[in-house]
């Protein structure tokens, strides 16, 4: 554990060096694909007309194998739909009839369910963290609906999308950038963790080792 992310890049780097492997707990899990698929099928659920939501999740179920210049062809010529869209579209229709009466974590649950996202991220490099990602999109929707009851708001569609829109907007710790977008911060057996303070909130390990112990205040 360190304090900026500045610092556990370099830590990650020095350990691979030593031929240690290591994974950083990294910011920019709603610009993952996982994230930009749910981000777009939200909005799309919002507004079926959004036409960015609807490229976006046309071009990450990969066209409906009819490639972008089809796809961009029949958008062109006026098409509602193409190929590529029923393969989600259908899902997300179905959903929107019992948006208003779900809680933000059941309408991303929802999401993930219509979009059968759990295989597509399976498929994808990297599998494991992106469906590990998939659980931190769930813990998200569950932190903006505690939220709200916090703060005896209610809780809307639109108001996820403001919420998840916010974790990507930069602050500054330290002089060290922070974003709250977190990925997930797992890594398997054969790897060290490297993560700052503020990122291991209730997460535990066999072994901790604490860094930046001469920092000043």
């Amino acid at each position: 554990l360190v304090l900026t992310n500045k610092e556990a890049d370099c830590l990650a780097t020095a350990l691979a060096s030593l031929g240690l492997r290591a994974t950083v707990a990294r910011t920019g899990l709603m610009g993952t694909p996982e994230g930009v698929m749910t981000a777009a099928a939200l909005r799309y659920l919002l507004d079926p007309e959004d036409s960015l939501a609807i490229a976006e999740l046309e071009a990450l179920h990969g066209w409906g194998d009819a490639g972008p210049d089809a796809w961009l062809s029949a958008r062109l010529a006026g098409s509602a739909h193409s190929p590529s869209a029923s393969s989600w579209r259908t899902g997300l229709d179905a959903l929107r009839d019992a948006a208003r009466v779900l809680s933000p974590r059941e309408l991303v649950e929802g999401v993930l369910v219509a979009l059968d996202l759990a295989t597509l991220a399976a498929r994808w490099p990297n599998a494991p963290l992106r469906l590990a990602n998939l659980d931190a999109l769930r813990k998200f929707a569950s932190v903006y609906e505690q939220r709200c009851i916090d703060d005896g708001e209610g809780c809307s569609l639109a108001g996820l999308l403001r919420f998840l829109n916010n974790l990507t907007r930069v602050s500054y710790r330290h002089g060290d950038e922070r974003r709250a977008d977190e990925q997930h911060a797992g890594g398997d057996d054969g790897a060290v963790t490297v993560m700052t303070y503020h990122r291991s909130k209730g997460l535990e390990w066999p072994v901790v080792i604490l860094g930046s112990l001469d920092s000043k205040p």
